[in-house]
């Protein structure tokens, strides 16, 4: 299987997309940071057995940050 991905107005092909984010941990058992960073090595490294390849890491939400900015005040 082969994806396509638009990236505003430019293609790339793929044979394989992983999507690293909160959820990508939470279903491998994640506890801690240890354990984090020798799986996205580890997944970083099985993508690279691929010619075309991409990996999309959402720091956000591995950070746990979340769009409710309205409880910020105006000083932070």
């Amino acid at each position: 299987m082969q994806f396509i991905i638009v990236l505003s107005t430019t293609y790339i092909e793929a044979d394989c997309v992983k999507l690293i984010d909160a959820n990508f941990l939470y279903q491998n058992n994640i506890s801690d940071d240890t354990e984090a960073s020798k799986l996205i090595i580890d997944t970083v490294n099985q993508m690279k057995e691929y010619s075309k390849s991409v990996v999309i890491f959402d720091i956000d939400s591995i950070a746990g940050v979340t769009k409710q900015f309205s409880s910020m005040n105006k000083e932070i």
